[in-house]
């Protein structure tokens, strides 16, 4: 998805790769380092039923596209019973969790919030 990979040096400073061309860190677009931090993590074994993940609009800074692809990959995980919360606002994330959950039979839980009015004081 990337077109990339994350690499640590010794001194613990993760680098991007693209094309044989090594990237800073600063300079890599925040949609990038959240799918390379995801891979890193899925690469490294970091990723179990043991643990949790937690997801805070991960839409943001993602294009509707890359937001359905990373729903995709949170369902994959949800089936190997890894745990994972979302809050999202976006529909595109809300409605590819759902068909996804579907194709890949995977138990998916929705909470839907709504905005509550408030009174004038």
């Amino acid at each position: 998805i990337i077109n990339g990979h994350f690499l640590q040096n010794n001194k613990e400073v993760y680098k991007f790769y693209r094309n044989n061309r090594e990237i800073s860190i600063e300079n890599v677009a925040t949609g990038i380092k959240q799918f390379g931090i995801l891979q890193t993590l899925i690469n490294n074994h970091r990723i179990t039923p043991q643990g949790f993940l937690i997801f805070d609009e991960p839409e943001n800074h993602l294009h509707p596209t890359w937001q359905i692809l990373f729903a995709q990959i949170l369902i994959k995980l949800s089936t190997k019973n890894i745990p994972i919360l979302i809050n999202t606002h976006s529909p595109y994330v809300v409605e590819a969790i759902y068909k996804y959950g579907l194709h890949y039979k995977a138990r998916v839980n929705f909470h839907v919030s709504l905005e509550s009015q408030i009174e004038q004081v």
